[in-house]
């Protein structure tokens, strides 16, 4: 058996020796195409590429490793919690009707401001408004500023808020509002109420003691409320909340304008009340909160100051009469 031979001639070394020379560099080129891409010439093309940008392809395989984009709402929820203002502008509008004469009718408008400190519910809050009802049986104007401010220790979250109020007819009110609630569980929760409200303004002596005068004094009186209220939340659409309180309305004095004639009383109203309210939260940026209250005035004999009806009275008798209340506000949540 003949074996072949292949006879090298010089031709044939020529092309031997340009492909032992030209392959790897080929090979090469072949595996590593990002370096083609930045020279813009690839084997055997002269077609230009344009290179991806790195900051990209970095972004493009943190992607790829993490399995998230960067619109991804996972990573805006892990963000830190930054304090922040939220705001609500509210109407409210009540109607107490009275036995006794005129009823209470209130309407007022009202903007809050709450600044939120922690995540876990630390704020203080400004409120500023205005509105009308009846005092002595007149409608009667006045505006309200509010500063408060509450706490979270755990289950336990006081809170505490201070209006000052001034209207026509001399009128001049603080209130102090005290709650304390206890959180035992998520959707229910258990608040004790402490209420405290300095009041004068003035009016014609007529009111206090009849006949014709149209004379003016001053008439001061405290009021002093506590209680409880239960709250719960079965959606987070509705709240519900039932309130029981004891509110004393005690008439100290009244006395002429100018201070120089005193006159003390002691004469107390003691008021007992259940208020029934459930608030509706729609459309996320509007609520409405729907409540019915029902309570008994029980009346001394001689003059006393009624804080239902916000009206002085000057009876004969001890009276005891029952009331309805009822109202409704609408917020808007800024």
């Amino acid at each position: 058996m003949k074996q072949a031979t292949i006879k090298m001639t010089p031709k044939l070394l020529y092309i031997f020796l340009f492909f032992a020379a030209w392959g790897p560099v080929s090979v090469l080129k072949a595996e590593n195409p990002a370096d083609s891409a930045v020279t813009g010439v690839s084997s055997g093309s002269a077609a230009a590429t344009v290179s991806p940008d790195s900051d990209n392809a970095d972004s493009v395989d943190n992607q790829a490793v993490s399995g998230k984009s960067d619109d991804d709402p996972e990573d805006e929820a892990l963000e830190p919690f930054k304090p922040n203002w939220t705001g609500d502008l509210s109407y409210t509008f009540s109607t107490q009707p009275s036995p006794l004469g005129q009823g209470q009718v209130t309407q007022e408008i009202a903007l809050t401001g709450q600044y939120n400190f922690t995540e876990a519910g630390d704020n203080i809050s400004l409120a500023t408004g205005g509105g009308q009802q009846y005092l002595e049986g007149l409608p009667t104007s006045y505006g309200t500023f509010t500063a408060g401010g509450g706490l979270v220790f755990g289950f336990f979250q006081p809170a505490l808020l201070l209006t000052f109020q001034q209207g026509a007819q001399a009128l001049n009110s603080i209130d102090a509002d005290l709650t304390m609630t206890l959180q035992f569980w998520k959707p229910l929760s258990l608040g004790f109420l402490v209420e405290a409200n300095p009041q004068s303004h003035q009016a014609a002596l007529s009111t206090i003691l009849g006949g014709s005068s149209d004379k003016i004094d001053e008439i001061d009186n405290i009021d002093l409320t506590g209680g409880a209220v239960i709250t719960f939340n079965p959606w987070d659409f509705l709240e519900l909340s039932l309130t029981g309180e004891q509110d004393d309305s005690t008439l100290y004095e009244w006395q002429s304008i100018l201070h120089a004639n005193q006159h003390l009383m002691n004469q107390t109203t003691q008021i007992p009340s259940a208020t029934l309210a459930s608030t509706w939260t729609l459309f996320t940026d509007f609520s409405l909160m729907l409540s019915l209250q029902e309570g008994v005035e029980y009346i001394p004999a001689g003059i006393s100051y009624n804080a239902i009806s916000k009206k002085t009275l000057n009876l004969a008798k001890a009276t005891t009469d029952s009331f309805s209340g009822y109202s409704f506000e609408l917020s808007y949540n800024l």
